[in-house]
C-alpha cells in the first residue's frame, strides 16, 4: 500500500474521464476503470456539500484510492453524471461545486453538453443559482468523450467521490472525519461483531437496533 500522503484533510476528490465500449454499460465501465474505481458499486448521492469539506479536482483518483485498499463490489458513495453518445458526435459531462462561505455548506451540480465548455458552464450556473450568488467562486471537473472507430458507444463521466464501505458492512456513519492520508485507513468497530470499514471521509458508528442500513448523518 502506498505511503504517499496528501496535505489536504476533509477532502473530496472530483474527477472526470471518457470511456468507450460496444454497449452503454461497457463505455461507462471503461470510464470508471480509467479512474481506478471500475470494481466498485456506485451509490449515488444528492448534491449537498457539508460544512468544513473541501473539494479537490484531480486527474488521478489513484492518489486517493489504492486498489489494494478495497475489494471488488464494495460501495462507493458519490455524486456523478454520465453522458452517452452512440454516433459520431462528441459528448461531455461536468460536475461543479461551491459553498456559501468558507465555513458554510455548499452544493454540487452536474450537467452535460456537446463540449466541455458547455457542460462546465451549465453546471456552474446551477451551483451559483443554488448558492443565490451569481459571483460565487465555483470549481469544476469536466471531460469530453469523442467517438472512436473501434467502439460504438462513448461515455463522458464526471464524479465526486465521498467514501467507500465494504459491501458486507452494516455500520452507519457519524460526522465525516476526512482524508488523513492517501492510504485509506481501516478501523475496527464493535457492533455486535467486528467489521472493517474503509474510510475516505466517513467515520463508522454502531447502527441503531432498528436501523441496520447505511446512511449519511
Amino acid at each position: 500500500m502506498s505511503n504517499k500522503r496528501h496535505a489536504l484533510n476533509r477532502t473530496i476528490p472530483a474527477s472526470a474521464a471518457a470511456g468507450h465500449g460496444n454497449t452503454r454499460l461497457g463505455a461507462f465501465h471503461d470510464a470508471l476503470t480509467r479512474l481506478s474505481i471500475g470494481t466498485l458499486n456506485l451509490v449515488r448521492l444528492t448534491s449537498v456539500l457539508p460544512p468544513g469539506w473541501s473539494v479537490h479536482a484531480t486527474s488521478r483518483m489513484d492518489e486517493y484510492v489504492h486498489r489494494d485498499s478495497f475489494s471488488p463490489g464494495d460501495l462507493l458513495y458519490c455524486v456523478y453524471i454520465a453522458a452517452y453518445s452512440a454516433d459520431d458526435t462528441t459528448v461531455s459531462a461536468a460536475i461543479s461545486w461551491g459553498r456559501q462561505a468558507p465555513s458554510g455548506h455548499g452544493f454540487f451540480a452536474e450537467a452535460t453538453g456537446t463540449y466541455c465548455e458547455d457542460a462546465m458552464r451549465a453546471s456552474q450556473i446551477i451551483v451559483r443559482e443554488l448558492l443565490n450568488d451569481p459571483a460565487a467562486d465555483v470549481g469544476a471537473a469536466a471531460v469530453e468523450a469523442r467517438p472512436v472507430e473501434t467502439s460504438r458507444f462513448s461515455c463522458a463521466l464526471a464524479i465526486a467521490m465521498i467514501g467507500i464501505l465494504p459491501a458486507s458492512t452494516t455500520t452507519g456513519w457519524s460526522r465525516p472525519s476526512g482524508f488523513h492520508s492517501t492510504t485509506i485507513k481501516r478501523r475496527i468497530k464493535e457492533c455486535g461483531e467486528q467489521q472493517s470499514v474503509i474510510l475516505l471521509n466517513l467515520s463508522p458508528t454502531c447502527p441503531k437496533a432498528n436501523d441496520r442500513n447505511p446512511g449519511i448523518d
